[in-house]
């Protein structure tokens, strides 16, 4: 989902990169997918980090998305808004919580790449609506 959506953002702002943090059963599949798009020189993919690199990274981040359709706590959510990074979340579970009224980030109705997309591209090119 990310990936695709990052896709389409970077067809507007090609000098944007993607970093994916974490690990897990998908990683293989989602190297496959940036190789087979030629993404390989705009996605890092780090593998699990500690706390305190992730956190680097949520600082550094223009934005933090999060897809996800199941999270019920919102945690990622909540400590990417502790270093003040705008979220694209997914208007379900506690993403949608804690995004209400597009406080904090925005919400996209679906976990479709183009929307996400578009919420990204959207932030990203609207400094004002970015730093509210």
């Amino acid at each position: 989902m990310v990936v695709k959506a990052f896709a389409l953002v970077q067809k507007q702002l090609p000098d944007t990169v993607l970093v994916m943090t974490g690990d897990g059963p998908m990683t293989q599949d989602v190297k496959r997918l940036v190789k087979k798009m030629g993404l390989e020189n705009s996605v890092t993919i780090t593998g699990y980090l500690d706390r305190p690199d992730l956190y680097a990274y949520y600082e550094a981040a223009e934005l933090f998305v999060f897809p996800s359709t199941s999270e019920t706590q919102g945690l990622v959510v909540l400590e990417a808004q502790a270093f003040e990074t705008p979220v694209i979340g997914v208007a379900k579970m506690g993403v949608e919580m804690l995004l209400k009224g597009n406080v904090g980030g925005l919400l996209a109705k679906d976990r479709d790449p183009e929307e996400i997309a578009t919420l990204c591209l959207k932030l990203l090119k609207d400094k004002k609506l970015y730093a509210k």
